[in-house]
């Protein structure tokens, strides 16, 4: 039997964004001002999906450990698809509605569209210096790492080192905690024989 598949995500305002996230209406306003946000073309109050809220809160997590917000934005942008994979892979995240599948045949359809990611962390190592300030992390000076073992290999070897670990489960279970379930829907019906 052939079955529609159609996901249908959940959208929150911006006040419940800022209560879900930890960046604040103001924040958000003068980050979509500078281009760091996407813009609200359809003059309608802003939405945020759960992806969004996950790269809020992530840039909120860099800029506050030093990494300029533009830096920050390109840095969420990675790391956000990874966390909204785990992110769908907790329990009540995902609902289910219209033909009644079987726990096998829903299992299967998350596994393919939200499948876990072999990377559990982000390190990227910062400047010695102290003064990051708006100074920008360069993508490829950080590392996507699978667990603890990776991170401990990757973290320089010396009395000190500046640097940001990102967890990705962390993430998805703070915002998991934070909003209201499920998060996403998918809508399922039978296709019509032809």
């Amino acid at each position: 039997m052939a079955y529609r598949v159609e996901r249908i995500e959940r959208l929150f305002a911006a006040g419940k964004a800022a209560e879900i996230s930890g960046v604040s209406q103001p924040l958000q306003r003068d980050w979509r001002r500078r281009g760091l946000l996407p813009a609200n073309t359809t003059g309608r109050h802003t939405r945020f999906s759960p992806l969004d809220l996950l790269q809020l809160r992530i840039m909120l997590a860099f800029s506050q450990g030093g990494i300029g917000v533009k830096g920050a934005s390109s840095l969420a942008m990675a790391c956000a698809i990874p966390a909204e994979m785990f992110l769908m892979n907790l329990p009540g995240a995902v609902a289910f509605e219209g033909v009644n599948l079987t726990p096998e045949e829903r299992a299967r359809l998350l596994a393919a569209e939200a499948p876990m990611p072999e990377s559990e962390f982000f390190f990227s190592p910062l400047p010695e210096s102290g003064e990051r300030g708006e100074a920008e992390t360069d993508l490829a000076d950080g590392y996507m790492l699978a667990g603890p073992e990776e991170l401990l290999a990757r973290v320089p070897r010396g009395p000190w080192f500046y640097g940001l670990v990102f967890d990705f489960k962390s993430l998805a279970g703070a915002v998991h905690a934070a909003a209201p379930l499920p998060l996403y829907t998918y809508k399922i019906t039978e296709e019509a024989a032809e």
